[in-house]
């Protein structure tokens, strides 16, 4: 089985692949700390997320359970963080020892050599334009680099709202009322038959559990917009889920490698109700989560069962994502 080591390996880790099975009958791959540049897979995750332990924890998990699927012998993770940048919700001295500053990858030679793809999070900033974010400028020079590189990165959320607004002039539309809850997604059809797409959307037509997926974010990329050039045969962007209202809510970009969720197949099952309480908290006429599940017979959008359900939805993706750049 693919072995994941992690670069240095976070409290709320270390017991990730012995007591949180994700889903039934789906195993783990087995994690260790070590020198996760030795790795036959590299992977970089740049966490924005003001939590960042509790989302160190859901994206190892999906990793951890995506690395089966994936022909390598090891897959190595490396946690990155904002240059000259803290965080007000990170504790700085957890930040100083498990994290790497992103700009080491151009300013010290060869290692951006070290690194085959990288994860982007998301963060809770869908209510500011762009340019009211104190980094983004940073995050514009981090997408270069890694472009200029042409190391293939996942793009989460709003990251994927970011990248597509920075790489393809997709508006962000900025919504009056949070999109919060599980909601069922649809198969897109790609237009590169032998693409990268194809391969992805065949492995998540081949799966036997439902195509459900967690959405929390008060912003969206322009649906006009961004069909638009999924409906262009020449342009590489394409489509691989869409949600019930319409929305493309997972896409991948044939020239680059990049790809871009809109959703949160890592999250945990209560993960959505701990950020409904917060948002409560700030404004009480906060609507509780939608769960569209429910049509499904899963009554509780809090449940272990449909939780494992996402997040082997994500780690199918995860896997065919990561297996496509080994091959490149």
């Amino acid at each position: 089985m693919t072995q994941l080591i992690v670069a240095k390996l976070p409290p709320l880790c270390a017991n990730l692949s012995s007591n949180q099975q994700p889903f039934a009958g789906e195993p783990l791959s087995p994690i260790i700390e070590g020198a996760a540049d030795t790795a036959t897979l590299r992977v970089g995750l740049l966490n924005l997320m003001p939590t960042k332990e509790v989302t160190e924890r859901q994206w190892l998990r999906l990793i951890a359970l995506a690395a089966p699927s994936i022909p390598v012998e090891s897959i190595g993770l490396t946690w990155f963080k904002l240059a000259d940048w803290q965080s007000t919700h990170s504790d700085p001295l957890h930040m100083a020892r498990y994290y790497r500053s992103i700009d080491t990858l151009w300013r010290q030679p060869n290692t951006l050599k070290n690194l085959d793809v990288m994860v982007i999070t998301g963060a809770p900033l869908g209510q500011l334009e762009y340019q009211q974010v104190g980094y983004w400028q940073q995050l514009q020079t981090i997408m270069q680099h890694l472009n200029a590189a042409k190391i293939a990165t996942l793009y989460s959320c709003w990251a994927a709202q970011a990248a597509l607004f920075t790489q393809h002039q997709v508006a962000t539309v900025r919504r009056q009322h949070k999109v919060s809850g599980v909601f069922l997604q649809h198969l897109e059809i790609p237009s590169f038959e032998a693409g990268v797409s194809q391969q992805i959307t065949q492995q998540l037509r081949q799966q036997s559990i439902p195509l459900v997926m967690p959405h929390s974010r008060f912003a969206q990329p322009a649906t006009e917009m961004l069909d638009a050039l999924i409906a262009n045969p020449r342009h590489p962007l394409q489509g691989l889920l869409r949600t019930e209202d319409d929305a493309c809510s997972c896409l991948f970009d044939e020239a680059t490698g990049n790809m871009f969720w809109l959703g949160h197949p890592e999250y945990e099952a209560e993960t959505l109700a701990l950020e409904f309480e917060r948002d409560q908290r700030l404004s009480p006429a906060t609507k509780p989560p939608t769960n569209q599940a429910a049509t499904l017979g899963y009554s509780d959008y809090q449940s272990d069962e449909l939780a494992g359900i996402w997040q082997a939805t994500g780690a199918n993706m995860l896997a065919s994502w990561l297996t496509s750049v080994t091959r490149r």
